[in-house]
């Protein structure tokens, strides 16, 4: 996975979280921004800022089940073991170890009901690349046309942009049904499909 899309998720998951305060989001976010691939992966294992992780194999682990959480497949594999010394604690409170139930002997297995936040978060995640994707075209399709008429083209694109990524929400929306709370996770997709309509001119 690319450190941008990585960046894009934990920011949405941060973003959705419910337990944190505003001030708190906008420290993680900071802290996403500027912080590197395994910096991030590390927040997202423990939900703290100083505590990165050094063990590869579970940061690589970690990073598998996100790339998995935004296809958005079936959960039967084992996709996590928690790092030895490692409890499930932290600011963000549904981080990575608590998508997975922990066995005798630390191994995570997937459950069928993922985080919420998570699930919300893969999916407007998803949507995001849709609208960058498409409106990515804008610059070539306008290019050549000058005043009014070039403003014309570039909000054609973000409109049909937006309404791409909305569509991706809505297709999404299905998936919360696997999440420990779907209408949590139906609500936080919902909101950002209200916000959106508002944007199309």
């Amino acid at each position: 996975m690319d450190l941008q899309t990585l960046k894009l998720f934990s920011g949405h998951y941060v973003n959705e979280s419910d337990n944190l305060t505003s001030s708190e989001k906008l420290h993680l976010i900071g802290f996403i921004r500027e912080a590197d691939k395994n910096e991030v992966l590390s927040l997202l294992v423990t939900g703290r800022v100083d505590d990165v992780l050094t063990e590869q194999e579970n940061l690589n682990e970690t990073e598998l089940f996100i790339e998995n959480l935004l296809e958005i497949p079936k959960l039967t594999k084992p996709v996590y073991k928690v790092p030895k010394g490692h409890a499930r604690y932290g600011p963000m409170g549904t981080s990575v170890p608590s998508y997975v139930k922990t066995g005798p002997t630390g191994a995570g297995k997937a459950t069928a009901a993922v985080a919420a936040a998570a699930v919300a978060a893969a999916i407007i995640t998803a949507g995001v690349l849709a609208y960058k994707r498409f409106f990515s075209k804008a610059a070539k399709a306008c290019k050549g046309k000058s005043g009014g008429e070039r403003k014309t083209c570039l909000q054609t694109f973000k409109n049909n942009a937006v309404i791409a990524q909305m569509s991706v929400l809505k297709s999404g929306l299905g998936k919360c049904a696997k999440t420990k709370n779907p209408t949590k996770c139906k609500l936080k997709v919902q909101n950002k499909i209200k916000r959106l309509q508002s944007k199309i001119r």
